[in-house]
This record gives structure tokens, sequence and C-alpha cells, in this order.
């Protein structure tokens, strides 16, 4: 569930409506419930909770609550030969890549400058990755010889047994 207080404050919310919706069309049905549920305040309850749950979503995109993502770590200048290289959680600048694993998981990165060359591949086990590279293997969007290289079946302890 990725996010969480989205899925609950839809839930809550219909949860109240139905309710008050109950209570209109059949008072009888609740004749032993609780009185809070006849009170007029109840029903500002979605409004309060809906409210609440957005305050939240807004702290979060300014950051003020919730998880931080790590800085770019900053690698310039550098030539990686014959080696994997991990690009979660960097920024490559001018950077050359020649016959490189490149692994990727998830995290953010980003090239400025860079240059490829010789054979270069991709190993991922990231669904998000491994779906957009299919479908750019069958657009004809990646060069002949990256799309017959293309493996996504790697084994799931593939990325604990390698560097």
């Amino acid at each position: 569930m990725k996010d969480p207080i989205s899925f609950t404050t839809l839930i809550v919310v219909a949860a109240i409506e139905a309710i008050n919706e109950t209570l209109k069309l059949e008072p009888d049905v609740l004749a032993n419930a609780p009185p809070f549920l006849f009170s007029p305040a109840w029903h500002f309850a979605p409004a309060v909770i809906l409210t609440i749950a957005g305050l939240i979503w807004i702290a979060r995109a300014f950051g003020w609550i919730g998880k931080k993502q790590k800085p770019l770590e900053d690698i310039r200048n550098r030539n990686f030969q014959n080696e994997i290289v991990n690009l979660d959680g960097k920024y490559f600048h001018d950077c050359t890549f020649d016959n490189v694993i490149f692994r990727y998981q998830g995290r953010n990165f980003y090239f400025v400058g860079a240059k490829v060359t010789g054979h270069s591949r991709l190993e991922t086990q990231n669904i998000s990755v491994l779906g957009a590279v299919e479908i750019l293997k069958l657009v004809g969007f990646l060069t002949p010889e990256f799309a017959s290289s293309w493996n996504p079946r790697l084994p799931p302890n593939y990325f604990k047994e390698r560097p």
C-alpha cells in the first residue's frame, strides 16, 4: 500500500456517509446506536477527516513530515570501465562509461554529459523498470544490441551475491 492515509481516509469517510444515509432512510435500524451518531457534529466528521488528511498530504509534499529523500551523491569526471555501476542515489556529471553493467533498483539518479562506449547493459529487479524496458523493446526505441542482451529474469538472490 503506497499511501495508507489515502485509503484509510476514504474508507472512514465512506463508512460515515453510509451510516448517515442509513440514519436518513432507515432510522429504526439504528435505534440502539450510540447517541453521538445523532448529533449535528457527526455530519461534519467527513469534512474534518478530509481536511486533516489534506493537511498531512500538504505537509508531506513540502517535506515537513515523512521520509526524507537522501541527496544524490555527486560523482564528477570519472571514468568507469569494465565494472558494475550502481545508479541509485547518484548524480553523474561528465562521466564516461565503457563496457559497464548499470545496476538500478529504483532510487533517483541523474546524468549530465555522460558518454557510454563499448558494450553496456542494465541489471534490475525493479518491476517498473522491467516493464519500461519491455515497452521500449517492443516499439524499437532500444539499440538491437541492448535489446538482445536484456535478460529480465534474474534469480531473486542475484543482487546479494554480486558486489
